[in-house]
């Protein structure tokens, strides 16, 4: 985020996606997640808690599954101003089958504020 902060011109948006592990679709699973977490268990490529490393048909997939406060924590920490995060569910009415091949995620727009002038 550091670096979309610094690369973006003043006042424009950073948009992105992102999954949430508070969903409660996926409570259980994370609720024995910090089990393992708490036993020391975790696989060695996990670097913190909310990582997820599998195996897949496509190769292997890494991802960081994040709580929206974690986010909107790290959009604070480099400077950006949160405007809108939404469910997908709440955005998009989609098909059947495309909400079951799909997941869940949470869409954000952040906006990098408007420099102040020293003009005056």
């Amino acid at each position: 985020m550091s670096e979309a902060f610094r690369v973006l011109r003043s006042d424009s948006y950073f948009v992105f996606t992102t999954h949430d592990r508070q969903i409660a679709k996926w409570k259980k699973f994370w609720n024995r997640e910090k089990l393992i977490w708490r036993k020391g268990r975790q696989k060695p490529q996990l670097l913190e808690f909310g990582d997820r490393f599998e195996k897949t048909d496509m190769g292997d997939l890494y991802i960081h599954v994040p709580r929206r406060e974690d986010v909107m924590a790290d959009l604070r920490e480099v400077g950006f101003k949160l405007e809108v995060d939404v469910l997908r569910s709440q955005l998009a009415n989609e098909p059947l089958r495309v909400r079951d091949f799909s997941d869940e995620c949470r869409f954000w727009v952040a906006r990098k504020p408007k420099k102040e002038s020293n003009a005056g």
